[in-house]
C-alpha cells in the first residue's frame, strides 16, 4: 500500500511471444526460444502484410495492445482470454473478408465439463471447436433415442469429444513424463489430442441409428456398407480448408513432421491400428511409436480413452452416479506403461490394475444389456430409421456448390454432412410438404408413445467363443463322431467313433490331427471337400447322430473341421463352436422366413406379411479377439507389468491366475427380438402365435437363462390381451 492508501500497481509484466499459439520447442533453450519468436508469424495491418514488413505504427498499435492486455489481467478462472480480433482486410488471392484463423491469436481455454471437471484445451483444439462444422456435435445427442427410456440421456457429442480430447492428454503425458526414452515429443501430444477431439466428428443425426439409416439405403441398392469413421477423415479435411486453419501455425518451429504428415497422423490415430498391420510410411514417424495408436482407438483389446469416457459419461448422466465405474480413471492412466511385446510397442498396464480393467468391461456388457439394447430404445431408433426411410427422397440438404443432396447421399458430400443434425425429425414435423404425410404419422406415433410392440419375451442364441485357448479341467478322453454334409449337399452319417485324450482344444485338435493325418479318408467319407465332426463326452457315446446340423443338440460340446488336400488326406483341422452350425438359420431374413411360414400354417384367416412385424438380433461382446475376430476375455490380450519385480518386463495374465470369480463363462450374447409395427390386434395377436411356435421349434437352440428384467419387463399390450382375438374369422 502506498502512503495515500491506493494499491501499487503490479509490475509490468515480461510479453510472452507476439504468436502464442505455437507450442514450446521439444528441447527449448533460451536460444532455441528467440529462434522460435522470431519465425513465429505475427498479426500485420494489411498493407504490412502485403509488404512483409512492419511499420511504425504497427509497432505503436501493438504496443498499445501490450498495454492494454497488462492491464486486464484476468483474476478469475472462469475469465477467458479475450477472443480473437476481427482484422477486416483480405489476403492475396482470398475472398474472405477477414484475417484466416491462422494469422489470429488464439489463446488457451479453460473447460468446465461435468465428469472431468477443470479441461484445457491448447489453442490449436480451440480453433477447431470454434468452427461450424465441429459445433455440430452440438445437435448430435450421444445415445441416439434412448432418452425416450431415460431421460437424462440428453448428453451431446460435443462433450464427449472434449473428454477423449482430456483423457488422450492426461494418458500421453503421463507416458511423456515418466519414460523420456520414448521421445514423446509435444507434436505426438498435440497429435493424440487432436484425434481424441475430432474422432466422432463423422457422426450423423441420433449417431448409431444414422449409420443404421444409410445401410439399409446402400446396400438397397447395391452399394458398399458405411461407417462414421469415414466420415471423420472428410469431414476433418473440410473443417482445416473451410476455416483456414494452418497446422504449421500451432506446431513447434523446429519439428520433424510436416503439416501434411501431422494430419495424416491425426486421422490414422482416429482409425487405429491392428496388431501386426504394416506400418504407414505417410506420417513421419518411426515404428517405436506404435503405441500411440492405442490411446484413441486401440485395435489390439479395445481399451482405449474413448470407452474410458463414454462409459463414465453415458452413466453419470442416466443414472447420476458419481462414480461408475468403479475405478478411478486418472489412477488408471497413471498406471500405464510402455514395453515391448512381440516385437511391437504397446501400452501395458500395473498388474495391480488387471481388476478394475475387467470391471471396466464388466460395465460396459452391463450397459449394452441395459441401456443401449433396451428394447423400448430400439423400438423408437427403429421408428425414428423408419421416417427418415419415408423421408429419403423428400428432405435435402444443401451440399457442395449449393446443390441440393438427400439424406442418404449425405455420406459423400461432407459439405451437406456437415449440416444434417437431430433437427432433421423436427424439421420433419413441422413440414408443409405432403409427400411427408406418412413420416408425420409415424412420428406422432413417437410423440404419443404408439411404440412398435414387443410380441414375445426377448430370447438369446448360444454364445460365440474363440476357444483356442479354452482348457479342460483334466485330462479326458473324447469321442468323435461324425455326421457331415460333403462339399455336394450330401449327408455321410459314420458310426466309427474315434477316441482321443486331452487336456485343451490345442492339444485335442493336435491329437486328432495326429490320428487321422496318415489315414486316407476317400474309402470311408468318398468325395473330395470339407468334413465337420462333433465331439461328444464319453458319456454322450451312444447318443443318437443327427442327420445334419440345423439338429446339433446342445450336448455337442464343439465342431472339429476336417480340410482334405487332393489325395483325401487331411490337411487341416481347426476347432470351433457348435452354435456356428446350430444356429446358421438364425438370421434377421432367416427367422422372418420361418415367422412367415408358421404363420401361413397355423392362421389361415390373417395374412402375415413382411411389412407387418421385424426381427432384430443384437449382439452383446465382452470383448474380441483381434486375430479371430471372436469375442474373448480382452484382458488375455492385454500386456502387463510389475514394477516391484521387473519394470520393464511385460507379462500376459494366464488362466491360472485369473480369478473365476470375476471371470465370466461366455464373452457374448446375441437377443432376438421380435416387434409388430402393425397396430392391428389381429395381425399382433397371428405373430404372437406363430411367435410362441418358432420358440417351440428351435427351444434346443434358445437360451432363456439370461435376466430378462428388468430391461425386458415383458407387457407386450398395455390395454388390450391380443390373446383373446378371435383368429377362426
Amino acid at each position: 500500500m502506498s502512503g495515500n492508501g491506493m494499491s501499487t500497481p503490479p509490475a509490468k509484466r515480461r510479453r510472452r511471444c507476439s504468436f502464442p499459439n505455437s507450442l514450446p520447442c521439444d528441447d527449448e533453450t533460451p536460444e532455441k526460444t528467440a529462434k522460435v519468436r522470431c519465425c513465429t508469424p505475427t498479426v500485420l495491418s494489411s498493407q504490412s502484410f502485403l509488404c512483409g514488413k512492419k511499420n511504425e505504427s504497427d509497432a505503436e498499435t501493438e504496443q498499445a495492445d501490450v498495454d492494454a492486455e497488462d492491464s486486464a489481467v484476468p483474476w478469475s478462472q472462469t475469465d477467458n482470454s479475450t477472443p480473437a480480433r476481427d482484422y477486416k482486410f483480405s489476403l492475396p488471392g482470398s475472398t474472405l473478408g477477414f484475417v484466416p484463423r491462422s494469422y489470429q491469436q488464439r489463446h488457451q481455454r479453460t473447460v468446465c465439463d461435468r465428469v472431468h471437471g477443470q479441461v484445457i484445451l491448447e489453442p490449436l483444439l480451440v480453433a477447431v471447436v470454434d468452427t461450424p462444422e465441429f459445433q455440430r456435435l452440438r445437435k448430435l445427442k450421444q445415445l441416439g433415442g434412448t432418452d425416450h427410456v431415460f431421460p437424462g440421456g440428453t448428453h451431446s457429442r460435443f462433450e464427449h469429444s472434449l473428454g477423449v480430447a482430456h483423457l488422450a492428454g492426461l494418458m500421453v503425458e503421463s507416458l511423456q513424463r515418466k519414460q523420456p526414452e520414448l521421445a514423446i515429443s509435444n507434436s505426438d501430444v498435440l497429435c493424440v489430442k487432436l484425434a481424441g477431439l475430432v474422432h466422432d466428428l463423422g457422426h450423423g443425426p441420433f449417431s448409431h441409428m444414422f449409420e443404421t439409416f444409410v445401410n439399409r439405403i446402400r446396400l438397397a441398392s447395391g452399394k458398399s456398407k458405411w461407417h462414421h469413421e469415414a466420415c471423420s477423415r472428410s469431414l476433418l479435411m473440410l473443417l482445416l480448408s473451410e476455416n483456414q486453419i494452418l497446422l504449421e501455425d500451432y506446431f513447434p518451429c523446429d519439428s520433424a513432421e510436416s503439416p501434411a504428415q501431422q494430419l495424416e497422423f491425426v486421422m490414422m490415430l482416429i482409425e487405429g491400428l491392428a496388431p501386426g498391420a504394416p506400418w504407414p510410411d505417410s506420417i513421419g514417424r518411426p515404428p517405436a511409436k506404435r503405441f500411440l495408436f492405442d490411446i484413441v482407438a486401440n485395435k489390439r483389446n479395445g481399451i482405449d480413452v474413448d470407452k474410458l469416457d463414454y462409459f463414465h459419461r453415458d452413466i453419470a448422466s442416466v443414472f447420476g452416479s458419481a462414480s461408475p465405474l468403479g475405478c478411478d480413471i486418472p489412477r488408471l492412466l497413471e498406471s500405464v506403461r510402455v514395453l515391448s511385446v512381440e516385437g511391437e510397442t504397446q501400452v501395458c498396464f500395473e498388474e495391480k490394475m488387471a481388476l478394475n480393467l475387467g470391471d471396466i468391461y464388466r460395465t460396459r456388457s452391463w450397459m449394452h444389456k441395459f441401456v443401449y439394447l433396451h428394447h423400448t430404445a430400439k423400438a423408437v431408433e427403429t421408428m425414428m430409421c423408419d421416417v427418415l426411410v419415408l423421408s429419403k427422397d423428400v428432405v435435402e440438404v444443401r451440399g457442395m456448390d449449393n446443390k441440393p443432396v438427400k439424406l442418404a447421399d449425405a455420406v459423400e458430400d461432407p459439405v451437406a454432412f456437415s449440416k444434417l443434425g437431430d433437427w432433421i425429425l423436427d424439421f420433419i414435423w413441422a413440414s408443409c410438404d405432403a409427400r411427408l404425410a406418412e413420416a408425420q404419422q409415424l412420428l406422432a406415433r413417437i410423440y404419443r408413445r404408439e411404440l412398435y410392440r414387443q410380441v414375445v419375451p426377448c430370447c438369446n442364441l448360444p454364445s460365440r467363443r474363440d476357444l483356442s485357448d479354452l482348457c479342460i479341467d483334466s485330462k479326458r478322453d473324447f469321442v468323435l463322431r461324425c455326421s457331415v454334409e460333403r462339399s455336394n449337399g450330401s449327408v455321410a452319417a459314420v458310426d466309427e467313433l474315434l477316441k482321443v485324450s486331452a487336456r485343451s482344444l490345442k492339444e485335442l485338435q493336435g491329437a486328432v490331427h495326429k490320428a487321422l493325418v496318415n489315414r486316407s479318408l476317400e474309402n470311408d467319407w468318398p468325395g473330395l471337400g470339407t468334413y465337420q465332426l462333433m465331439i461328444f463326452d464319453q458319456l454322450d457315446e451312444n447318443w443318437r447322430l443327427p442327420t445334419s446340423f440345423q439338429d446339433v443338440p446342445s450336448r455337442a460340446k464343439l465342431l472339429l473341421r476336417l480340410v482334405k488336400n487332393g489325395a483325401g488326406v487331411v490337411s487341416e483341422v481347426s476347432t470351433f463352436s457348435t452354435s456356428a452350425h446350430a444356429t446358421a438359420s438364425m438370421t434377421e431374413k432367416g427367422i422372418t422366413e420361418q415367422l412367415l411360414a408358421i404363420a401361413s400354417r397355423q392362421c389361415q384367416s390373417v395374412k402375415l406379411a413382411k411389412e407387418d412385424f421385424y426381427v432384430q438380433l443384437l449382439a452383446i461382446e465382452f470383448g474380441k479377439n483381434a486375430k479371430t475376430k471372436l469375442p474373448c476375455d480382452p484382458i488375455q490380450s492385454t500386456c502387463f507389468f510389475n514394477p516391484k519385480i521387473d519394470l520393464d518386463r511385460a507379462v500376459f495374465i494366464s488362466q491360472e491366475r485369473r480369478s473365476v470369480l470375476f471371470t465370466p463363462q461366455a464373452f457374448s450374447e446375441t437377443i432376438v427380438y421380435i416387434y409388430s409395427k402393425s397396430q392391428d390386434h389381429k395381425v399382433c395377436a397371428a405373430l404372437r402365435q406363430a411367435a410362441g411356435a418358432w420358440r417351440r421349434e428351435v427351444h434346443g437352440i434358445l437360451d432363456d437363462r439370461s435376466l430378462a428384467a428388468p430391461t425386458n419387463n415383458f407387457s407386450p399390450c398395455s390395454d388390450d390381451d391380443d390373446d383373446d382375438v378371435d383368429l377362426s374369422q
